[in-house]
Parts: C-alpha cells; structure tokens; sequence
C-alpha cells in the first residue's frame, strides 16, 4: 500500500460550522481540493463512543453493540464508559487492517482501548478518579510509544484539559509520522466538544477552538509536505454529532427514588433498585431488573408516559421495544427517553427532578450537550475528504455516519460486509 489514510475526528463539528471553517485556511483546502459533505446523519444515541463504533463497523448501534458511552451501573453518578475495543461485536476496519498486515495507529479513538492497533494512544480515564491514570494508559495501550509521547510531549499537557489535550495529541501524530510506516491513523480531537459543553454551542471559546482545530490540520499538512507525501495521503475529516444548548437538567433516578424504585442507605450506596436511567444526555436508556415483570413495565411506561405530558419535565418522546429496531438501537433497554430541546438527561438521583444550569466554566457545569435524536432539526455533522482515493469538488447529499466505514474499505481493499451503510462511490476516484 502506496497511499496513507488519516482519519480525523474533530468532536462536536458540525453543519452550522460551515460557515465559519470554510474561510479558514487549512479547512478551505479540505473543502477546494476535496469532496464535502454539509450535512451528514448521526446513530441514536448522537453519543461519541456510539458514533465512533459506527465509523469503524459500517453498522448501526444494535449491530456494534456500543449503545452508549457509559455502561449501565445502577447506583453510580459515574459509571464506566465503553472504553475497550473488545465491546465492538461487528467487524471493523482496525480488525480487518491488522489482519491484512497494514500499520495502524489510534489517537485517543473511542472503544480503542486494548485494540489491535500497533500504536494505540487509548482514551480511557477512571470516572471515579480512584486510580492512577499513568497505569490504566500502559496496561490499555501501547507503552513504549506512549512513554516516548510524554517524554517528549507532556510538557504540553495539563492532565485532560483543553486545548493543551490537543495540542499534545497532535505533537504525538506528527512524531510518529515522521518516524514510522503508518499506514492509517484514526485520530480524536476534543477540543472543540469540550468548549462546546462548558461555553455554549455558538460562544466565542467554540470558535476560537475552530481555529485551532484549523491550526493543528495546518500542521498535520505541513509535516506530510515536507515529507513529500501530502498528494499521496487520503485525509478524511468528520464530526461525530451535532450540539444543543441546555437550560435544564432532568434527575429521572430521582423522581424513581421517589416512588421507592430504587433505595439508598444515608452515605448514598444503592440497597435495591427495580429500574435505573442511563443517560446518554439528549435522551435515556431506561432499565427494568425483572424484565418478566408486565404489570410493573406498564407501571413504569405509564408513569413516564405522564411525566411526558407535562412539559416541565422535558421528555419529547418515549419509544419502547417496538420501536427500538427501527431506531436500530436500545440493546437491553426496556424505554428509550428523548429530551425536548433546552433539556439533558444525568444519572443522578440526588435531584430536585428538575434542575435549572446556569453557565460555570470553573466547575465544568454543561450548558450544551449531544446524545439526542439524530434526526433532531439542525443537528447534523460535516465530513470532508481529500486525497488520491477522492474526487475533487463533489457535494455529498443525504448520507449518513454509517457510510464511513464501507467507503474507506474499498480504498483499502478490506472485505467489510453485512454493513449497514453504503460505498459513497459519488466521490471516490477510479485511479
């Protein structure tokens, strides 16, 4: 294999961004020398692990298995997120690209952790900030290139703040290009969804950090220049899932504490639960521990469904089982909640049930979020590509998260089947 592939995922960019990026001066040259996309449809939940699992498989969520970030726990404010790649249950593109012998490469990629990847930079971190995150990086990763990042690098870092997070990210991808074969590299940046959460979708800290995602693509370029390889590397560019403003949070687990659905002692350590919310912030996963309980399913489909009709509470819409495969998602949930706009989902239960959020950057109090409906109004994402594998000047139309994946497997010749999406052949070259 002649040509290299960079991925890069620029978390939290999205449709409304256009505007902005396409005047800046690494982005213009994605959008002049390459094919775009303005409006690209997200998985349900539009959660960043979701998205990122459906990247690599082609697949919808109720395929890859990756319904969520966070792995229900009931009783935890923090649970685990979906870090290790063994969650991913359907073939993907880092499987299939170690076993056809190609080098690959993952910068902080979501379900990435203890993958097959010769370099692996995984994004993994103890919610509960219990553990040392030196160790939990080296047993899920790849130690000696991670040693040599922080040798080098960890002057730039403070720990997993932005923008200094990635700015390290990016200083590591360009070291290693310039010292190693890397056939593909699948890259996160988070800058951007950090700002977003903490300052407001369309605030000024969003797009300055636009213009630092701009900057750190300018470097990206400028190393593959100077190596001579730049007219030889297919870079694809994407964001994972649109942004919303918040003004209210919704303690369901409080309002289930309330009717004695789940218990607690006096230092908050669950002694019963018989149904949990698994927020996946825009909307929630809801858990019944006896499933082959009918009279108290429809105890709890009736009482959400009430809560539903009252606005104050926020919910938009309560999809059950029924639903769940054409959303071609759910897992093991028993209901599905989608927050009205202005309102986000948390697993606490510690209430009040719900709770007006005003903007706190030094307490990192979000006031924007994701993880709703996909086909939520002005909340789709970009995708721009370029590169010997992709036309030039092509608008893409109409296509979707899932289409990714079976479009960068025929540029590398890897025998990615039983996909949900498509080959977005409309902007692939013949060459």
């Amino acid at each position: 294999m002649n040509k290299k592939l960079l991925i890069l995922s620029m978390d939290a960019l999205n449709s409304r961004d256009f505007h902005h990026i396409k005047d800046l001066s690494n982005f213009s040259k994605l959008i002049e020398k390459g094919s775009y996309a303005k409006e690209v449809t997200g998985v349900y939940p539009s959660h960043t692990y979701t998205t990122h699992a459906s990247v690599i498989t082609g697949v919808y969520p109720d395929k890859h298995g990756v319904i969520s970030n966070f792995i229900p726990a009931p009783g935890e404010v923090n649970p685990d997120w979906h870090w290790e790649y063994e969650h991913i249950k359907s073939p993907n593109l880092l499987g299939l690209a170690r076993e056809k012998g190609l080098k690959t490469a993952t910068f902080l990629w979501p379900v990435a952790a203890k993958g097959p990847q010769h370099y692996n930079f995984p994004e993994i971190w103890d919610p509960k900030g219990e553990k040392n995150q030196i160790l939990i990086s080296l047993t899920s990763g790849s130690p000696l290139f991670l040693l040599r990042m922080e040798h080098k690098f960890g002057h730039l870092r403070r720990g997993a703040e932005q923008p200094q997070l990635d700015d390290f990210t990016t200083q590591s991808v360009i070291d290693l290009l310039s010292r190693k074969n890397v056939d593909i590299a699948f890259i996160h940046l988070t800058d951007l969804d950090t700002h977003r959460h903490y300052y407001g979708t369309n605030s000024e800290e969003s797009r300055e950090a636009l213009q630092r995602l701009d900057r750190r693509l300018g470097e990206i370029f400028s190393l593959l220049s100077d190596k001579g390889e730049l007219d030889k590397t297919d870079i694809l560019v994407f964001g994972d899932h649109g942004f919303l403003d918040i003004t209210h949070r919704i303690h369901i687990n409080h309002l289930f504490h309330l009717e004695n659905w789940l218990g607690f002692d006096n230092q908050q350590k669950l002694l019963h639960w018989k149904v949990w919310a698994n927020s996946c912030e825009g909307s929630c996963h809801i858990y019944l521990k006896d499933r082959t309980d009918q009279p108290f399913q429809e105890a709890v489909h009736n009482y959400l469904t009430a809560l539903s009709e009252d606005p104050h509470y926020g919910i938009e819409r309560i999809y059950t089982k029924e639903d769940f495969k054409q959303l071609h998602t759910g897992g093991d949930a028993d209901f599905i909640l989608e927050a009205r706009r202005g309102f986000a989902f948390t697993h606490d239960w510690q209430g009040p049930a719900v709770e007006s959020i005003e903007k706190n950057p030094l307490k990192k109090t979000m006031i924007a979020c994701h993880g709703y409906s996909p086909q939520k109004r002005d909340y789709s994402s970009l995708l721009m590509a370029m590169g010997p594998s992709f036309k030039k000047g092509k608008v893409l139309e109409g296509i979707r998260i899932i289409d990714i994946a079976p479009s960068l497997a025929k540029i590398l010749n890897l025998d990615l089947s039983s996909v949900d999406g498509r080959v977005l052949d409309e902007i692939l070259s013949d060459s």
